[in-house]
């Protein structure tokens, strides 16, 4: 799986913007989809990952 950051999100803004053939602006809004999509898998992946390290510091706290 490729992970894009937000250098390649606001590139593909730029390209959108600049784009006038209608194919090829249908092309690139897919992908532009794709990223957003990636993007909003990731924050909840971190937001999990975020939990977990709270829950695992209140348990140690609770030990000791």
């Amino acid at each position: 799986m490729i992970i894009y950051d937000d250098l390649d999100l606001n590139a593909f803004v730029r390209s959108l913007r600049k784009c006038n053939q209608e194919q090829h602006r249908r092309k690139l809004a897919a992908r532009f989809g794709a990223l957003v999509l990636v993007q909003q898998r990731l924050v909840v992946i971190k937001k999990k990952l975020f939990v977990q390290n709270e829950d695992a510091a209140w348990i140690k706290e609770e030990l000791e």
